[in-house]
C-alpha cells in the first residue's frame, strides 16, 4: 500500500506479475479446440475481447492512431517443433491485431480443462513486426517453438528469434522451412477475419468501459528480468522490483530485477515462491507484511488489494514443472461488482495483459504455452 495514496483512488484494476521457472505443459485432447468451437469463438468471444482491446487501448500501451481502423487479422498458430509428431498447436490460436501493416497487440484464444479463455495485450507483437520487417511477408515467415521459445523461419529456411523464454537452453536445429510450413499459418497482414459487428466503425467508435467498472493502480512500473543484455529466469526479481518501485516510490525508482537478486547473492537463476516475502521484507517497512499463500485470491480479495492500492505477487503454473511469476495490478467488475478479468504486469514481455476468469480461475499466454494463477504473496498488513 502507499499509504499517503491509499484514500486517493479513482479506477481500479489488478495487474500481476508472473515467475518463470520452467514447464511441462498438461494437454490433453479436452484442450483441443474443435472447428466448431473456433467457428463459435469468432462470432463471440474474440468480439468481445477485441472490444476489450480498444476500451482499454491507452492502458495497454497500444498505438495505432484511429482504432476504428484497426482489423483484426487471420489466426494462426505455432508448431511445437518437440513434438514427436509436430501436430498443429490446436489448444492455443492467436489473432494478430493490425493497423496500418503493424501487429499492434495480439488476441490469444487459450482452450484449458475444456474453458475457453483470452489474453489480450501487446505481448510479443512488437517482436513479429521486427522479424516481418526483416524477413518480409513476400517470403512468408511462419512460426515455431522449441524448448519455451518463439522462432520464425522464412522459406530460404533463415530462422529469427521471436520469444526466448528464459528458461531456454537448448539450441535450435534447422528444421526446414517446408515441414513447418506443412503444419503452420503463415503471417498475413492481407487476410482478415469477418466480424460483422466489430469491423462496423460506428460501433468500435462508440465502445467505452464503463469507468466505475475499471480499477487500476496508478502508473504502475514496467520492469524486464534481462541482466546484463539477456533474458534470464528471474521474473520473480523482476516482479519484487516492480513491487518495490510501487509501494517505495521514487527511493526505488530504479531498483531492477539484477538489484534485487544482488542483494542476495543470488546467482541469476529461478527462486521458490515460499522466498519471496524475504525478499519484500528486505525493502519495506515491517508493517508491509508481505504473507505467502497457496492459491490465487478470490475476486473479493482481488478487490480488497486493488482497491488498498497494492499490488500483488503472482505465481502461475504451466503443467506440473515451471512457473511464471507476474503483477496483478486491476481488475474489471461486471455492474453485479463480480471480477471478470485481471490486468497483469508481465516481465517477460515488460508490458501489460488483460487475463480473462473462468471457473474462478485466471489463465493468460506466455510464448506458446498458459499458465494458471495458483499462488499469491500479499501485503497484509499489522
Amino acid at each position: 500500500m502507499n499509504i499517503i495514496k491509499k484514500s486517493l483512488i479513482t479506477m481500479l484494476i489488478v495487474t500481476m506479475f508472473i515467475i518463470t521457472t520452467g514447464f511441462i505443459s498438461n494437454r490433453n485432447e479436452s484442450n483441443v479446440f474443435s472447428e466448431n468451437e473456433i467457428a463459435e469463438a469468432e462470432k463471440t468471444v474474440i468480439p468481445e475481447n477485441y472490444m476489450q482491446l480498444i476500451s482499454n487501448a491507452k492502458i495497454l500501451g497500444i498505438n495505432a492512431g484511429n482504432l476504428s481502423s484497426m482489423r483484426i487479422g487471420k489466426a494462426f498458430t505455432i508448431t511445437r517443433l518437440e513434438n514427436k509428431d509436430m501436430e498443429p498447436t490446436k489448444d492455443i490460436i492467436y489473432y494478430p491485431v493490425i493497423f496500418e501493416k503493424n501487429i499492434v497487440a495480439l488476441i490469444t484464444l487459450i482452450k484449458s480443462n475444456n474453458e475457453l479463455c483470452c489474453t489480450v495485450g501487446i505481448d510479443f507483437a512488437n517482436n513479429l513486426n521486427d522479424i516481418v520487417q526483416k524477413v518480409g511477408l513476400e517470403n512468408n515467415p511462419c512460426l515455431f517453438s522449441y524448448d519455451n521459445s518463439i522462432y520464425a523461419i522464412d522459406k530460404n529456411n533463415n530462422i529469427y528469434n521471436v520469444f526466448t523464454d528464459q528458461q531456454s537452453q537448448k539450441m535450435v536445429n534447422n528444421p526446414g522451412y517446408d515441414r513447418i510450413r506443412s503444419y503452420s499459418n503463415y503471417i498475413s497482414y492481407n487476410n482478415y477475419i469477418t466480424i460483422d459487428d466489430i469491423q462496423n466503425n460506428n460501433y468500435v467508435d462508440n465502445v467505452e468501459l464503463k469507468a466505475e467498472n475499471i480499477h487500476l493502480l496508478p502508473i504502475y512500473p514496467q520492469k524486464n528480468q534481462y541482466i546484463n543484455g539477456s533474458q534470464r529466469p528471474v521474473c520473480w526479481a523482476a516482479t519484487v522490483a516492480s513491487m518495490v518501485h510501487f509501494e517505495m516510490k521514487p527511493q526505488y525508482n530504479n531498483l531492477t530485477a539484477k538489484d534485487v537478486c544482488d542483494s542476495h547473492g543470488h546467482p541469476y537463476t529461478s527462486e521458490l515462491d515460499a522466498n519471496i516475502p524475504s525478499y519484500l521484507n528486505y525493502y519495506l517497512p515491517d508493517i508491509y507484511a508481505p504473507t505467502y499463500m497457496l492459491r490465487a485470491l478470490s475476486g473479493d480479495e482481488i478487490k480488497t488489494v486493488i482497491n488498498n492500492i497494492d499490488p500483488a505477487f503472482m505465481s502461475s503454473n504451466c503443467g506440473i514443472a515451471k512457473c511464471h511469476a507476474t503483477a496483478l495490478i486491476g481488475y474489471i467488475a461486471l455492474e453485479s461488482g463480480t471480477v471478470s478479468n485481471i490486468y497483469i504486469m508481465d516481465p517477460a514481455t515488460e508490458n501489460y495483459k488483460i487475463c480473462t476468469r473462468y471457473n474462478n480461475k485466471y489463465v493468460f499466454a506466455l510464448g506458446n504455452d498458459s499458465y494458471t494463477w495458483n499462488r499469491t504473496v500479499r501485503l497484509l498488513y499489522h
